[in-house]
């Protein structure tokens, strides 16, 4: 885990334009240039509420996937937990490693009370892992996204600083 630099953008464009790894991602509706991915990248280093980082695999030093705390709002001490995965990745516990690490740096560094994420209610996996460690589902939010002409049900998960 090391914080998002503007190289990491051709790391992005190896998952950025794959339907199956965005899917579950509500705002990917187009294809993404890699000059697209360097302008978001300088966006977030750029942000104060925002803070991503790049994740690669300890033994291989292999790309990953990216991951981040968004959308934090100090007064209230929360923040959104997003995470992608490399389809290659997929299915090796990686996501397992990659989410408490930023609930810790969450937690310890940002000094926030609350991270929540957005799940599709239909992906049970999400659900299964998240709930798995340790967030606590606190609303089924109907019809909430419009993605891919319907409307989708999303559960909101969190989980508190004990």
């Amino acid at each position: 885990m090391r914080p998002l630099k503007l190289e990491d953008a051709r790391h992005i464009m190896g998952w950025v334009n794959d339907p199956v790894v965005t899917k579950n991602l509500q705002h990917f509706s187009k294809r993404f240039t890699l000059k697209d991915e360097k302008a978001y990248v300088k966006r977030m280093i750029a942000s104060r509420s925002d803070f991503v980082f790049s994740f690669f695999d300890k033994k291989t030093g292999e790309y990953v996937g990216q991951g981040g705390i968004h959308q934090i709002i100090r007064e209230n001490k929360l923040g959104r937990l997003a995470v992608v995965v490399k389809k290659d990745f997929w299915g090796k516990g990686y996501a397992q490693y990659i989410i408490p690490s930023l609930v810790r740096f969450a937690f310890d560094k940002l000094k926030l009370h609350k991270v929540w994420i957005m799940v599709y209610s239909d992906n049970k996996k999400s659900l299964h892992i998240n709930s798995k460690l340790g967030f606590k589902k606190e609303r089924l939010l109907r019809e909430e996204y419009f993605w891919r002409g319907k409307y989708h049900d999303m559960v909101r998960m969190a989980i508190i600083k004990k």
